[in-house]
């Protein structure tokens, strides 16, 4: 997810690309697929976290991942 935040934060436009750069410049550059993806990984996540928070306590994975886990159970992920 990071990675594609940090896509979506400052995306790779080409020079030739007038009107994105200009765009971006203003703050208005919208990149509806990333933006998609983005949101579906987040709400697949929030899926899996809420499905298997009852058993993260038995699973052998780092405590740093369980934690994320829970968080994500509980916050919902947006």
């Amino acid at each position: 997810m990071n990675a594609l935040e940090k896509y979506l934060a400052s995306p790779p436009i080409s020079w030739t690309d007038v009107e994105s750069i200009q765009k971006q410049e203003k703050g208005q550059l919208h990149l509806a697929e990333p933006q998609l993806l983005l949101s579906t990984i987040k709400e697949g996540f929030k899926d899996i976290a809420t499905a298997y928070a009852p058993y993260v306590d038995s699973m052998k994975i780092p405590s740093s991942t369980k934690k994320i886990v829970l968080e994500a159970r509980e916050r919902g992920l947006p």
